[in-house]
């Protein structure tokens, strides 16, 4: 039917950091972040749909003059609503 239909994404990604000799004065170095992202989304009409989010991110430690920090290893779920207004003009909520 149109304007409704589901589909599932995943977004890998890895984000590189490199050293930043100048950070108040100390060294500061962080290791690679992976991310993956997912999302479920469904069109309920030809212009409103809705999505259930995910999101994880691993790695991305960080030191500061050889004094290691704390490895992220984070989980987040969300909803996000669309509608489109017109062909210029949609609307979001998160």
């Amino acid at each position: 039917m149109l304007g409704q239909r589901t589909a599932l994404e995943w977004l890998p990604a890895v984000w590189l950091f490199e050293s930043n000799n100048d950070h108040v004065g100390q060294t500061l170095k962080t290791d690679p972040l992976f991310q993956l992202d997912a999302h479920l989304t469904r069109d309920f009409t030809e212009r409103f749909w809705g999505a259930l989010d995910a999101s994880w991110y691993n790695g991305g430690k960080a030191s500061i003059n050889g004094v290691e920090g704390t490895k992220l290893n984070n989980w987040g779920l969300g909803l996000t609503l669309g509608y489109q207004v017109n062909d210029n003009l949609n609307l979001t909520v998160g």
